[in-house]
């Protein structure tokens, strides 16, 4: 439980730091802004997807083995 309230935490910090980058750095407007969030979005959930599969991984390995 712990680990999937971390990796949300991890979701919501890249996507505010994409915002940033987006709005606030590189002033993009239009299509392309549009186009940088849904990316952004995107690539900020596969590192947590992996991460939060390990740890699930793991566990359901832990309790095969246990059992």
């Amino acid at each position: 439980m712990l680990s999937f309230v971390v990796s949300i935490g991890i979701v919501v910090g890249l996507i505010q730091v994409a915002g940033y980058l987006i709005n606030d750095l590189l002033h993009l407007t239009g299509w392309m802004k549009t186009f940088s969030q849904f990316n952004a979005v995107i690539l900020s959930l596969y590192p947590v997807k992996f991460t939060f599969w390990s740890v699930v991984n793991k566990i359901t390995s832990d309790v095969r083995t246990n059992v």
